[in-house]
């Protein structure tokens, strides 16, 4: 029986990449006017790959998936912790331009992205987060103990003839994503979030970054025949942070942002890409053994499956993914939520929204006073009571509805579905919406317990996504592993 489990760590979250040195590049202006689409793409692997500057490890089955909820549970605490942020800075009286809130820690993220940087080409590893704007690195000057290590070293600007500051007549600096001072464009991150302590523990970490906001070159690798590259890049040049740890391989350079955000990768290279980005997730089971790859633009691979769509409702303000979910069915039984019982409301907390940085899939236990998790988790166990399953006393790694695994029940196991607006129905297959502990001789229904509702990774398994400008596409494919 295939089971699920290992791939998304967290698209919590980490994107490597690894560039092709050809002879020859693709250049190509991020900064001019209106530009044909092109396409190029990232190589991915999860924190829990050997190949993962992250890597803790041989880990077991179990201890995979115990990474897997820590980094669920801390990604939510990451979101709340921007939520809370985000709205105290819009209600108050007077705001600091220069502060934007954008807690990370290593616990929050599972894709990294090997990216260079730089007309001399300088690789570093940079952590996705696909629910941040701002792409940043450490750089040269500095001096600890106002900095982090990193085993390859800092990026030294100086070396690079196409590095610039960012004006402070720039639109990211007049409008009050950055600030201006001293005649510097400049940003000051806060780091605010919950940490795995072991099983289920946590500890609240908080820590900063800051630097210049400055414009370089990055190159990809592309199918369009060598390397690709976009020069005047927004991104951050930091020479002052204060607990910001990667782990013990201090592989880790920075943060790659994803989102919605304008100054995210995906909206800087709106133009050239046609905002659009796609991956397929295979089982999360055991170890990748192939690349898993993060298509932009024309990279992105047809597919002969049909694929369904559904329109982004994300809200002023919000850089989240948000979705118009209209129902939920667990197996053929509809449960019949109420009409705009999802609907998102960002400084609230409600809404559901797709994160492939959180590895498990969320339900919302307070959604404008419905308890949605409670009556999905309901539907499985009536289900599963009526057959005769045995509900086991053992409820391992946080999952709440557990039974025991005495024999082939497959043909037993329910489906969930996602019911989108108008008419797209996103199915969960029966496979990759369980947990298999082996250890314990159980399964569990994979869903955890919060106050979001969340389309984690765990629930992607086997999907292709596209994330189409305002729409999210998706077909059922069978991703390499």
């Amino acid at each position: 029986m295939a089971e699920t489990m290992q791939l998304f760590c967290l698209i919590t979250a980490i994107l490597f990449y690894y560039s092709h040195s050809q002879s020859h590049s693709i250049f190509l202006s991020s900064n001019n006017g209106s530009k044909p689409t092109t396409g190029f793409s990232l190589k991915l692997i999860p924190a829990d790959s050997p190949r993962s500057p992250l890597y803790f490890g041989n880990l077991t089955k179990h201890e995979r998936m115990q990474r897997l909820i820590n980094i669920t549970q801390a990604r939510l605490r990451y979101i709340q912790h921007k939520t809370s942020s985000s709205s105290s800075l819009r209600n108050a009286t007077s705001t600091k331009p220069d502060t934007i809130r954008c807690p990370m820690i290593r616990d929050i993220f599972y894709f990294a992205a090997h990216v260079n940087i730089g007309s001399n080409n300088w690789g570093l590893n940079l952590l996705l987060d696909t629910g941040g704007g701002l792409i940043w690195t450490q750089c040269e000057p500095c001096t600890p103990p106002n900095c982090f290590t990193i085993s390859y070293g800092n990026f030294d600007p100086r070396a690079s003839t196409t590095y610039s500051k960012l004006p402070c007549s720039h639109p990211f600096c007049r409008g009050g994503l950055y600030d201006c001072v001293n005649n510097e464009c400049v940003y000051n991150i806060d780091y605010g979030s919950g940490i795995g302590g072991g099983e289920g523990g946590f500890e609240t970490i908080r820590g900063s970054t800051k630097g210049v906001a400055s414009l370089e070159r990055f190159t990809f690798d592309s199918t369009e025949g060598g390397p690709i590259y976009f020069d005047g890049i927004v991104f951050g040049c930091s020479n002052d942070s204060e607990n910001v740890e990667w782990g013990d391989s201090h592989d880790i350079a920075g943060i790659m942002g994803l989102s919605f955000s304008p100054d995210s990768l995906l909206s800087q290279l709106d133009d050239r890409i046609g905002r659009k980005f796609s991956y397929c997730i295979p089982s999360m089971d055991e170890e990748i053994q192939n690349d898993v790859i993060l298509n932009f633009g024309n990279d992105i691979p047809t597919t002969t499956r049909r694929l369904q769509s559904t329109q982004f409702v994300t809200p002023q303000g919000s850089h989240y993914f948000y979705l118009n979910l209209l129902d939920i069915s667990v197996g053929s039984k509809r449960l019949g939520f109420r009409p705009g019982l999802f609907n998102p409301n960002d400084e609230q907390g409600e809404g559901f929204f797709i994160d492939s940085g959180a590895p498990v899939t969320v339900l919302d236990d307070d959604a404008y006073g419905v308890d949605v998790y409670k009556e999905v988790i309901d539907a499985f166990e009536q289900h599963y009571n009526y057959h005769g399953l045995v509900k086991s006393s053992i409820a391992p790694l946080g999952f709440e509805l557990c039974y025991e695994h005495t024999h082939d029940i497959q043909d037993l196991l329910l489906t969930m579905t996602f019911h989108f607006y108008p008419r797209a129905e996103y199915v969960v297959h029966s496979l990759d919406g369980h947990y298999f502990d082996d250890l314990n001789g159980v399964f569990c229904v994979a869903i955890l317990r919060g106050g979001r509702s969340i389309l984690g990774a765990y629930h992607q398994q086997n999907k292709r996504i596209i994330y189409n400008g305002a729409f999210l596409q998706f077909a059922t494919e069978d991703c390499p592993n």
